[in-house]
């Protein structure tokens, strides 16, 4: 399974949730100066009322791109062989949604791959699906949606395969972060996204957001 880095099963506490340790948060883009917003592009009741009333015994798919932090990144060069991996910036995501959901299956992405039989494998017992879509840093010039081709070839293939629950399907959130644009609103996605009806962007990935778009999922503000 060379195209999946790891699998995560996340368990939350059954007693009052925790927030993740300040150092286990991403910091991803905390150095632009953009004011952290997260708000729901569009959103369906029922399919928040769907995720919310889930059974323990079910199970959320977290589906992320498997990328490298743009600091990671830009040090690469002066990296050794012998140096780790950066953390899964992701992870922290999968531990706010946990602490919501007892049950969170974290699973990665690599765009370049796409969709493979390993993640369909996770989809036919899925409760619910939440992706995220990792756009365009701030200092690029690349657009959203050239940025995010491959993934988006991905997400549209996990809507597909989603099992048929009742008239809707298996519940699919879609939580956009990371992109250069500020506010994407929902004429400008509705032809890329017409599949998904609970859409979730914030520019800015970071401690705040996290929480804030786990915060949506739930109703919690």
């Amino acid at each position: 399974m060379g195209d999946l880095r790891h699998t995560r099963h996340i368990r939350g506490s059954t007693s009052a949730p925790k927030r993740p340790n300040s150092n286990q948060l991403p910091n991803l883009m905390d150095q632009l100066n953009i004011a952290p917003t997260t708000a729901f592009v569009r959103s369906s009741s029922s399919t928040l009322s769907a995720i919310q009333e889930l059974d323990d015994s079910e199970y959320i798919v977290l589906f992320t791109p498997a990328i490298i932090p743009p600091k990671a990144s830009q040090s690469s060069t002066q990296a050794t062989t012998s140096t780790p991996s950066p953390v899964d910036p992701f992870e922290a995501f999968g531990r706010a949604l946990a602490s919501r959901h007892r049950r969170i299956r974290h699973v990665p992405y690599l765009p370049s791959q796409g969709f493979t039989t390993t993640h369909d494998g996770f989809i036919p017992g899925a409760g619910a699906i939440v992706i995220l879509i990792w756009g365009p840093t701030a200092d690029t010039n690349t657009t959203f949606l050239t940025a995010t081709a491959s993934q988006r070839a991905f997400i549209d293939a996990v809507a597909a395969r989603a099992r048929p629950r009742s008239k809707s399907g298996t519940p699919v959130v879609l939580f956009i972060t990371g992109t250069s644009k500020p506010n994407l609103i929902e004429r400008d996605l509705a032809d890329k996204f017409k599949p998904f009806d609970t859409i979730i962007h914030s520019q800015l990935y970071n401690q705040v957001t996290l929480h804030q778009t786990v915060d949506l999922i739930y109703q919690m503000s």
